[in-house]
């Protein structure tokens, strides 16, 4: 314990054992400064990258279906088409509202060989086609197309936002 010195008025000054708060000079220490730390709001999910994969649409079969029978394909044959929103948010009051919300994955199962076709929409992934990813797997889980070889097709329902098939009524 060091020597502490105080004065009160005119008295002098006196020794004492007991440190002073007030009386005490603080000394500095050089701690190195944390860098700050930007803190991510916890309910922003963290956008996905690189193109979709088959774990992307796991348990696809229990999302909400475009249609209830086989639809016949432009290109692909026989395929049933499986979504990852509610049908309130896509079709409000039983009509598709476009462009579909930022994470939408839709599933194109293709009957005839068991490939799947899939695309999402990743806000600022592709602004040139409204931020949609394609990408096309075979049986094998090898990918066979993506993006581009998809876009000359799709580019024909722009309107609808890239996407072909109606959302059949519910039942």
């Amino acid at each position: 314990m060091g020597l502490v010195l105080s004065a009160v008025g005119c008295e002098e000054a006196k020794e004492s054992k007991e440190p002073s708060k007030k009386s005490q000079p603080k000394a500095e220490k050089s701690v190195p400064k944390e860098p700050e730390r930007k803190e991510e709001p916890a309910e922003e999910a963290q956008k996905p990258s690189g193109p979709p994969t088959l774990a992307d649409t796991e348990g696809y079969k229990q999302w909400l279906k475009f249609n209830r029978e086989p639809i016949e394909g432009r290109t692909h044959g026989l395929t049933d088409i499986y979504v990852n929103q509610d049908r309130d948010v896509i079709a409000p009051h039983g009509i598709l509202k476009f462009p579909f919300p930022d994470g939408t994955i839709i599933v194109k199962e293709i009957l005839s060989n068991d490939w799947v076709s899939i695309m999402r929409k990743v806000e600022g992934a592709d602004p040139a086609h409204d931020d949609w990813e394609w990408i096309e797997y075979d049986a094998e889980g090898s990918v066979i197309g993506k993006d581009a070889s998809c876009w000359g097709c799709h580019a024909q329902a722009e309107d609808t936002d890239w996407v072909f098939t109606d959302l059949e009524k519910s039942e």
